[in-house]
C-alpha cells in the first residue's frame, strides 16, 4: 500500500487503471501540498542564516521534516541547489508489480495516510486447486505440479505443492490443494 504522509491534491497519476504495472522507483503521482511548501520554504529560509546556526542543527532538523513528510533526497537536493520551493512532490514505487488497487484519480484530494494505490507482486501466486480424492494418495508437499487453465489454453505455469487440506469435500468427493505458481509463461 502506497500512501502519503501529508494531505494534498493528486496533480499527475502514472497509473491510470488496475491492472497497469509498475516499476520499483517509478514516479507513480505527483502531489500539491501546502503543508510540504512551507516546511520547504522554512528549510530555504534556514539555509540563509549564518551567525544563528552556526552548528547546523537548525538546517539539519528542517532537512529531516522535508524527508519525513515524504520527499526524496533528490528533490531536497534539486530545491537546495535551485534556492526555489516546489509546492510539488512526487510518490515512487517501493517495490514492481502490477497496480491492484487505485484508491484516487487525478484531481482528488488526498488526506495524511490514505492509500493512494496498493500493488501487488504477481510473480508467485497461490492457486488452491480441487483434485479427486481417488489422486489425494500421489500428492504430497514439495511435488512439481504443471498446472493448465481452461481459460488460458496453451499456456503451462510451473508450480509445486504447497500444502493439503485435511478435509474431503463430500458432495464433490475432493480434496484441496495449495499450489505456488510462477506466473512466466512456458
Amino acid at each position: 500500500a502506497v500512501q502519503t504522509r501529508i494531505p494534498g491534491f493528486v496533480e499527475r497519476l502514472s497509473g491510470r487503471a488496475v491492472g497497469d504495472p509498475v516499476s520499483k522507483g517509478q514516479k507513480i503521482a505527483e502531489i500539491y501540498a501546502p503543508e510540504l511548501l512551507a516546511a520547504q520554504q522554512e528549510y530555504l529560509a534556514l539555509l540563509d542564516l549564518k551567525n544563528i546556526d552556526s552548528d547546523n542543527a537548525l538546517k539539519q532538523a528542517a532537512r529531516n521534516r522535508l524527508k519525513l513528510l515524504g520527499m526524496t533526497e533528490s528533490e531536497i537536493a534539486a530545491i537546495t541547489k535551485t534556492g526555489k520551493s516546489s509546492p510539488r512532490f512526487g510518490v515512487y514505487a517501493p517495490a514492481s508489480g502490477v497496480l491492484t488497487e487505485l484508491g484516487v484519480r487525478e484531481g482528488g484530494q488526498l488526506m495524511a495516510g490514505s492509500t493512494l494505490i496498493q500493488i501487488s507482486d504477481l510473480s508467485n501466486v497461490w492457486m488452491i486447486a480441487e483434485v479427486p480424492a481417488r489422486d489425494a494418495p500421489r500428492l504430497k508437499p514439495g511435488i512439481a505440479a504443471n498446472v493448465q487453465l481452461q481459460s488460458l489454453p496453451g499456456a503451462m505455469f510451473k508450480g509445486k505443492v504447497g500444502y493439503l487440506y485435511p478435509m474431503v469435500n463430500d458432495t464433490s468427493r475432493t480434496l484441496q490443494v495449495s499450489i505456488e505458481l510462477t506466473t512466466k509463461w512456458n
